[in-house]
């Protein structure tokens, strides 16, 4: 996803316990809208704001959470 782009959460693929419990710690929630502040690929991370909380993921860990366009 674009820097900018408004997403909805619909699925995490990744189900390892520990990731999972990083992204609620995070306040990630299915269902929730949020707006992808920085996606480097360079950097090697996606960031995304849900409702003023930011979250930091690693690019394949990114890549198992699914979205869709808002």
């Amino acid at each position: 996803c674009e820097v900018g782009r408004e997403v909805r959460f619909v699925r995490v693929v990744n189900q390892q316990p520990d990731f999972l419990r990083y992204l609620s710690e995070s306040g990630f929630e299915l269902g929730a809208v949020g707006r992808i502040v920085e996606n480097s690929e360079d950097a090697g991370v996606v960031r995304a704001d849900i409702n003023g909380q930011q979250f930091t993921v690693g690019l394949k860990a990114a890549q198992t959470i699914r979205v869709e366009p808002v």
